[in-house]
């Protein structure tokens, strides 16, 4: 399934309506403010975390780390790309002629904390 959340101001609403009605054991958010409020939510309704749900978020920032239960991200490795786009605008500005647009791929990594598992 996936949920669309529009209104930031909303988004605990529809969370907690989503945990509430739905069977669901894992759920992916995209950043980790969305994963901190889904945990914090999931506590409430006394879900346990990571036995009863599984939250994975985005990125890979000090929330991630220092939330508890710690969550689970998948880093995109930002600095990278942003190395990798800087260095084709260089390219683009200094050539004499048309640079073709590319797609590179940059590998991404999932980091296993706490919310998707259980520590030792």
């Amino acid at each position: 399934m996936i949920f669309k959340i529009e209104n930031l101001k909303d988004a605990e609403d529809t969370i907690r309506s989503i945990l509430i009605k739905s069977e669901i054991d894992a759920i992916f958010v995209v950043d980790e403010l969305m994963a901190a409020k889904t945990i914090k939510i999931a506590r409430q309704l006394n879900i346990e975390i990571p036995e009863n749900l599984k939250v994975i978020g985005c990125g890979d920032g000090e929330l991630s780390r220092e939330f508890y239960p710690s969550i689970s991200s998948v880093d995109f490795h930002a600095e990278n790309i942003g190395k990798i786009a800087v260095t084709n605008l260089i390219n683009r500005i200094k050539s004499k002629s048309q640079i073709d647009f590319k797609s590179t791929v940059v590998e991404s990594s999932l980091i296993q904390r706490n919310s998707s598992f259980a520590s030792d």
